[in-house]
């Protein structure tokens, strides 16, 4: 029925609230809205894969996780081993780790200490532009800290490979390893999450298109290929 202001009513719902109802319903929840699309993470990952590097890369973190679990299992007494073979055991699988991880460490430093050098003598560069798309003059000192964190953990790694290489078995000195190789974890992981958080909100604000002027960002990425290639990040 027709009532005052010229808005229907039908057993107490108008026709306002109806359709306000229809565009909420439409809407998708924020539930739906961070649902996560399998299928397209999949089909990603099958494009990512797809490069002789990427393949490496994927070997190389498969056998992180391999020879962690050899090295776990029998120190925790899942596996029980003879007393020689589980010497042997461990000291073959915790040389592999830390081959790895030295390999990434000779992989990361050159590019990072090149980002340090940019961010010094040349932070308007495309190269630190591509690699920490959030630098602005505002944040260039959370930028040293990221650098910071970066550079800590290929460095702290060559202190792993001291006693690792250094000394056998019997008479290495674990805690030297337990040191550098807690701050060489703890320096990339830490470095990765602050680089991350920073870029999604870096993205979310462009996306946005309402951020005020200081927290624009003054070197932005620029369009042309070699920024592209500038953008490929060796990390493992």
């Amino acid at each position: 029925r027709r009532v005052h202001g010229g808005t229907y009513k039908m057993k107490g719902l108008s026709v306002d609230n109806c359709q306000r109802s229809m565009a909420e319903s439409r809407s998708p929840s924020p539930r739906q809205a961070s649902k996560i699309d399998w299928k397209k993470l999949k089909n990603d990952f099958c494009i990512w894969i797809w490069s002789p590097w990427h393949m490496f890369i994927a070997f190389l973190c498969f056998m992180v996780v391999f020879s962690g679990a050899c090295v776990f299992m029998p120190m925790v007494g899942m596996v029980q081993m003879n007393d020689d073979f589980k010497v042997i055991w461990v000291e073959v699988h915790s040389q592999i780790l830390n081959a790895i991880f030295t390999f990434a460490a000779l992989v990361n430093m050159p590019y990072r200490i090149a980002y340090t050098y940019d961010y010094f003598y040349n932070p308007s560069s495309a190269r630190l532009a591509a690699r920490i798309p959030w630098i602005r003059p505002s944040h260039m000192r959370a930028v040293g800290w990221n650098l910071f964190l970066w550079n800590c953990n290929w460095l702290t790694q060559y202190g792993v490979d001291v006693p690792m290489w250094g000394w056998g078995p019997s008479d290495r000195p674990n805690y030297l390893v337990a040191v550098f190789g807690g701050l060489s974890f703890s320096a990339g992981i830490g470095g990765e999450i602050m680089n991350g958080i920073q870029t999604a909100r870096y993205n979310k604000i462009k996306a946005d298109n309402s951020s005020p002027p200081d927290e624009v960002a003054v070197y932005p990425l620029p369009e042309s290929p070699d920024a592209t290639e500038c953008a490929h990040n060796h990390s493992l």
